[in-house]
């Protein structure tokens, strides 16, 4: 079972609801980024969702639009995101979720891209 059914079965014998808060990675920082997943955690989030900025975000609102178009300016990338949070993952409880569009998740994989896209401290799944 993965660390994500875990969470959602535990919530689930408890009947309650998950917390499930979404950062844009990148806006305004990469170390704010890894700061924030570490206090939603500490607050009780049960699974934390990251998302990758793109650099064309049609399926977002204004405000997840603006957020990405901040992060890439300043560089982010799946390549820079992943070792934030293979730092942070040890040191939560809660999962984490990258959320992408397909076309960047596509192209990664065309140049022999292999990195998971779920990381834990105990594994991948």
């Amino acid at each position: 079972m993965s660390r994500i059914d875990a969470a959602f079965a535990g919530l689930r014998a408890r009947h309650e609801r998950a917390l499930i808060p979404y950062f844009v990675a990148g806006d305004p920082s990469l170390e704010v980024t890894a700061r924030l997943i570490e206090e939603a955690d500490a607050r009780g989030a049960d699974v934390i969702e990251i998302g990758l900025p793109f650099s064309d975000p049609l399926a977002d609102g204004p405000t997840i639009q603006r957020a990405a178009v901040r992060a890439l300016e300043r560089g982010t990338s799946l390549y820079r995101l992943l070792p934030v949070l293979a730092g942070v993952s040890g040191r939560i409880r809660a999962p984490l979720v990258v959320m992408t569009y397909f076309n960047p998740r596509n192209a990664a994989l065309s140049i022999s891209f292999s990195i998971p896209f779920t990381v834990s401290s105990s594994g991948t799944s």
